[in-house]
């Protein structure tokens, strides 16, 4: 998807204070796990602040980790998002 593409080239500006991912990509695609796994490669830059991504709640796109960012999984009826925080 073009929002992967983007996000995945896309640099953190050293004077920028923080930045926030919010994705509501299509459900049941590959999209919202590949942006997930983006966020939680870059969670360790400067400027994260946090990410939430909506998905089928039916999918575990990325588990728990005991190391790295705070990742959590939550389901709203039939909505699922996965909220990433900095370590």
């Amino acid at each position: 998807a073009d929002a992967v593409r983007w996000f995945g080239q896309w640099s953190d500006p050293v004077e920028q204070e923080g930045w926030l991912v919010v994705a509501d990509p299509p459900y049941l695609h590959d999209t919202a796990r590949d942006i997930l796994e983006i966020v939680v490669d870059r969670a360790a830059e400067a400027g994260f602040r946090g990410a939430v991504v909506e998905h089928d709640p039916k999918q575990t796109l990325i588990p728990p980790r005991d190391a790295g960012p705070r990742i959590e999984s939550r389901v709203y009826g039939n909505c699922g998002l996965t909220i990433v925080r900095p370590d």
